[in-house]
């Protein structure tokens, strides 16, 4: 067997020569034989795998152990270094499944439905704080998918069904709930009885609910490819795709509609669902990779005609939380497909994706940190990639970016795209900067064109270990630079940078929701350099974003931003309803895109998007409606109108004018800074439903302290009663919630008192 014992003869030479092609050859094909891997696999034991021959008391055993470690109250376990996976063979179980950090929840059937709960609160995830300040604002690095839910706890006020009290990084997918969805936690602690939690998500797609979906106090949220049996709306920003049952588009902030702006778009472009794994009767495993699917509405499995690439486990490599990265590589070197075991992998090289339709799918979080400043991931130009389930570290040498996708001279293919699905990178966090910091230049890097983001969170943490991060510790520059041209993200969310947030150079990329906040520890040069949170370059000629929001709670400096998106003008139309959120501290950002839009400081909201105007002029309200569409898709006159500057709209044509009064005089609707009273003062969005009494939310953590309260106002009785009669009654405002008008420009506004004009 040792070629150095083969005898010197013509026959031998050949035999060492066949040895020797054979050595050669080996490493450039993908033999069967060499790659066989065991089906049913050998998973690590921080993979539980359950069937319904388990005893309840058994299998709540095992998961209140994890919830001991990596959940409760306080948020207890947001830093471990423990990651689990429970997955739950087909059949019916009666286990209550608690999901804490670093948690995920799969059913093993080859649809939802093989896969039931039906215990009182079945899988369910609780706020990671009672305080209401508090609340899911922290609950993050989490997910639950492939099951079917019955249960029907009533978790307050008839709020019965599946709690998913959580925010970033907590997907939820391919589910089928019967009862209700409740996406937030109301909860008596007893100094603010009856308060809502604050929370901060959030992402579900590919989920039936038969019962209602409620995002009550969810800061933002967005769905994609749902089926709800009735849906209303987060506080501050809502973006539906390809789901139904749900409101469709508006602009709020009207006598009607009292809520914020929400969009609904009818059909997702295209997409490919995650992959997922099943299990048949004799305990074979597959991986399941769906089919792409172009202008698709609803779930895409909900009707029984889902198309799979199924993909059997004996060419599936699963990890060991101690495998190297050497060790990966050769495996999808040889062409395997890769499920990385739930665990942390310090990589001392980045693993290489070069083969077409490649999948790398984790479990339990399982989390990939740069060690020795490479990228976690790297991806060739090859089409067809997948990139799912994991986290992504920065490591205490610096890299370049933490996933890297494509050299830059490859387009990619519209009908096999790559795709990223549920990939949230950290930059700190678990570190204590006091004693080392971790570093990126940029978090993911794609430079290649025809991929597809499927919810990101890309997280440069504001606290870690040691408390709140200053001075600009555990640095990175930016969280998403996109180079490729058809680049699309549905759900998108990037955090803390420390100059741009996101970089877009590429053409026809798409955003459907984009959430962030501005760097917490920005110092003035910030604002003096000119980053803004969401960049398009100025060469750029197409792109489209719905639903943009740049939060700002600048906590050290007085920092001014001069705009929250920056983009081509002629793009700026192209740009479905962004938005400005002041959360707290100091600062402001004094447009929402370009020089369009107000400035929000000291706890406000600004929006670009249709409104029914306070002051009617010569139209009367049919006219106004025709002429303000209440859909923000629809064209529309301009909002960006400077202050002092009168602005208006012709119902009958649609025209749209600024300056003086065209003629005739009666046919222009005013709508903005008119001269019969001063400009309106633009109305907040409503407290969520159905706390009565839920301040706005406040930023992640840390949290800063609520405004004083607001001096008493000057409305008389009178005022009031002449108030009443613009004002609506919004259902939201339940006994004890306060709601303030202002009679001098008939705004409404619920919640916190305004000010003393109110």
């Amino acid at each position: 067997s040792d070629p150095r014992h083969l005898r010197v003869t013509p026959r031998g030479n050949a035999r060492m020569l066949a040895v020797q092609l054979i050595a050669f050859l080996v490493p450039f094909s993908s033999l069967a034989f060499v790659a066989l891997q065991p089906n049913p696999p050998k998973w690590p034991e921080s993979v539980k795998v359950f069937s319904p021959t388990n005893s309840t008391a058994a299998i709540e055993d095992a998961v209140n152990s994890a919830f001991k470690t990596n959940g409760g109250q306080k948020d207890h376990g947001q830093f471990s270094t423990y990651r689990y996976a429970f997955l739950f063979k087909p059949g019916s179980y009666e286990a209550q499944v608690p999901v804490g950090y670093y948690t995920q929840v799969l059913g093993l059937g080859s649809s939802p439905n093989d896969v039931k709960f039906t215990s009182e609160k079945g899988v369910y995830c609780e706020e990671g704080d009672y305080t209401f300040t508090v609340g899911a604002l922290n609950t993050f690095w989490r997910a639950a998918e492939n099951f079917h839910t019955s249960a029907n706890y009533n978790w307050f006020g008839g709020y019965e069904g599946m709690l998913w009290a959580a925010s970033q990084a907590s997907p939820l997918r391919r589910i089928m709930v019967d009862e209700k969805l409740v996406l937030y936690q109301y909860y008596d602690d007893g100094s603010h009885p009856g308060a809502a939690g604050y929370s901060s998500g959030g992402f579900i797609a590919d989920v039936k609910v038969n019962g209602s979906v409620s995002f009550g106090s969810q800061q933002q949220f967005f769905t994609r490819s749902c089926e709800f049996g009735a849906g209303d709306q987060a506080v501050w920003n809502t973006v539906h795709v390809g789901s139904s049952g749900v409101p469709k588009s508006h602009c709020g902030r009207t006598k009607t509609i009292p809520g914020s702006p929400m969009i609904s778009i009818d059909s997702v472009p295209i997409v490919r669902e995650k992959p997922f794994i099943s299990v048949d009767s004799s305990g074979k495993y597959t991986l399941n990779v769906p089919e792409v699917r172009i202008n698709s509405t609803g779930t895409s499995w909900a009707s029984g005609s889902e198309k799979l690439d199924t993909r059997d486990f004996s060419k599936i490599y699963v990890t060991k939380p101690s495998d190297t990265a050497d060790t990966i590589n050769q495996m999808l070197f040889m062409g395997l497909d890769v499920v990385v075991s739930p665990g942390i992998y310090n990589l001392t090289d980045s693993l290489k994706v070069q083969k077409e339709d490649q999948v790398i799918l984790g479990l339990g979080m399982a989390t990939l940190v740069s060690s020795t400043g490479k990228p976690c991931i790297e991806v060739s130009d090859v089409d067809g990639v997948t990139i799912a389930g994991l986290m992504l570290g920065a490591g205490t040498v610096k890299s370049p970016s933490l996933l890297k996708w494509g050299t830059g001279n490859f387009k990619g293919d519209r009908a096999n795209p790559g795709f990223i699905h549920d990939v949230f990178v950290r930059v700190g966090g678990t570190n204590d900067v006091n004693v080392n910091e971790v570093s990126t230049e940029l978090m993911i890097d794609l430079q290649n064109g025809n991929i597809i983001g499927d919810n990101l969170w890309l997280w440069r943490a504001d606290h870690d270990q040691s408390g709140q991060v200053y001075g600009g510790a555990n640095p990175c520059s930016t969280g998403l630079n996109v180079d490729g041209d058809d680049v699309i993200m549905y759900g998108l969310f990037v955090e803390h940078t420390l100059k741009n947030l996101v970089t877009w150079n590429g053409e026809r990329g798409r955003t459907y929701f984009y959430q962030s906040e501005l760097p917490y520890d920005a110092t003035t040069a910030y604002g003096t350099s000119g980053y803004a949170s969401y960049v398009v370059n100025e060469d750029v000629k197409d792109h489209d974003a719905w639903g943009v929001g740049v939060y700002s709670y600048f906590r050290d400096y007085d920092v001014v931003v001069e705009s929250g998106i920056k983009a081509p003008e002629n793009l700026v139309e192209r740009f479905w309803a962004p938005f400005t959120v002041f959360l707290n501290g100091t600062g402001s950002v004094k447009h929402i895109i370009n020089e369009h839009g107000n400035a929000v400081t000291s706890q406000s909201q600004q929006w670009l998007c249709p409104d029914v105007p306070p002051v009617e002029g010569n139209c009367n309200k049919q006219q106004l409606d025709s002429c303000f569409p209440d859909d923000p898709t629809q064209p529309r006159c301009p909002t960006n109108i400077p202050v002092g500057k009168e602005a208006f709209c012709n119902p009958s044509t649609g025209g749209c004018a600024q300056g003086d009064r065209p003629a005739p005089a009666q046919d222009w609707c005013c709508y903005a800074y008119c001269p019969d009273g001063p400009a309106p003062t633009p109305s907040s969005p409503p407290s969520p439903s159905p706390s009565p009494s839920v301040p706005s939310p406040s930023p992640t953590s840390p949290h800063p302290s609520p405004p004083p309260s607001p001096s008493p106002g000057k409305c008389s009785d009178s005022d009031v009663e002449s108030c009443k009669s613009f004002c609506s009654t919004d259902p939201s405002v339940l006994t004890g919630k306060p709601g303030y008008c202002n009679p001098q420009t008939s705004a409404c506004s619920y919640g916190q008192r305004p000010g003393e004009d109110w």
